[in-house]
């Protein structure tokens, strides 16, 4: 028995199923591909593979977490059901919380991506007029709402993972395997740490629930949630892999790792060099990935300030993204050394703030039905 109504919606679209596995698919891919492998190769070396398979577990996990607390509050959001979850004031505070935290990481990501066009495209362009473009850009899509957010993901995802292959297929004589092997050479432990890192990105699944209220045919939404996660860790299993079979130890040495594979390309002596490809795949993956966050935060503060529409808030918001971009890291070169230290943040707000909240319902559900 549903334990609360749903409230008014803010948002009137919805989305199938299917958009919303291909929605945070897509979301994670990119940055997972690009820019995990340097900091994971640092602590897990050869057994990197080990870690993309096992880091994957918790976010299993959390997807059935979050699917079974949309079960028990239909209509809600995380921001909307904290409060009947902890109370008002507590609920309030821990919903502000995980605002103020996606708020930090999608400047991140807007940083991530203004460092990597600048560094291979555009040196001499200023790091806050490329956020400032890539945030409008998105800003417009936050605007049209989860409906046009949703369209995205469908027209992108056979584009980048087609891009991809024309990237992977051409190094395949460039593979070593013995760049894998041997196999947990120093232990378990050094894949087990390359798997809690991985959660910075496996655990975004847990933000679902802001999108679960606007799925239409929400009965197959956990089918096509774990159908995208099981696709999310293939996919970047192959690309942790390739990246490590053709740089092997100097992968660790390059924020955007696989960025450097294509360098190594050479089709019929004519197509050289093809990070044109490589930018494309950023481009088109980063703009799902920062439209995904971006309507969270919208739509979020809207509901955490009891507003009747969220769209005033998108362009203010937008704004601070991109000053929250400029103050998230020093420069490009600390973020590998930056990534390890902030691990247990996102575990606790991804993957520790969605358990507690499913475990204080069922007590309280416990509770309420003995009553």
């Amino acid at each position: 028995m549903n334990s609360s109504t749903a409230p008014n919606r803010l948002e009137k679209g919805v989305i199938s199923s299917s958009q919303l596995g291909l929605l945070f698919f897509l979301s994670i891919l990119t940055t997972g591909i690009l820019t995990a492998p340097s900091p994971i190769y640092s602590v897990a070396y050869r057994d990197i593979w080990i870690s993309s398979l096992i880091g994957s577990l918790p976010a299993y996990g959390i997807i059935l977490i979050v699917h079974a607390l949309h079960r028990k509050y239909p209509g809600m959001t995380f921001i909307e059901y904290s409060t009947k979850v902890y109370g008002k004031v507590i609920g309030k505070i821990i919903g502000l919380l995980f605002l103020l935290f996606t708020l930090h990481t999608t400047g991140v990501v807007v940083r991530q991506f203004s460092e990597f066009m600048a560094v291979g495209f555009f040196p001499r362009t200023p790091l806050i007029v490329l956020a400032a473009v890539i945030i409008f850009t998105s800003a417009c899509a936050v605007r049209g709402g989860v409906e046009i957010i949703g369209r995205f993901p469908q027209l992108f995802t056979p584009i980048v993972l087609v891009l991809l292959m024309f990237i992977i297929v051409p190094l395949i004589p460039d593979f070593n395997v013995k760049e894998l092997l041997p196999v947990m050479e120093n232990g378990p432990l050094p894949p087990i740490k390359g798997a809690l890192i991985l959660q910075q990105w496996f655990l975004l699944y847990s933000v679902t629930s802001f999108y679960l209220p606007y799925v239409a045919d929400g009965k197959r939404s956990l089918r096509w949630s774990l159908y995208s996660l099981t696709a999310l860790v293939i996919v970047m299993l192959i690309g942790h892999v390739c990246t490590v079979m053709v740089l092997g130890e100097v992968t660790a040495q390059y924020n955007f790792s696989f960025m450097n594979l294509s360098r190594y390309i050479q089709i019929a002596g004519f197509f050289e060099h093809l990070q044109s490809i490589v930018m494309a795949i950023w481009v088109f993956s980063l703009f799902v990935r920062l439209s995904t966050t971006y309507y969270i935060l919208a739509l979020g503060t809207a509901q955490w300030l009891n507003l009747s529409d969220y769209r005033m808030l998108v362009m203010p918001i937008g704004i601070l993204i991109v000053v929250f971009s400029l103050w998230s890291l020093p420069s490009i070169a600390s973020y590998s050394s930056a990534i390890a230290p902030n691990t247990f943040y996102y575990i606790i707000m991804l993957g520790g703030v969605p358990l507690l909240t499913w475990l204080v319902s069922s007590i309280r559900h416990g509770i309420g039905t003995k009553n």
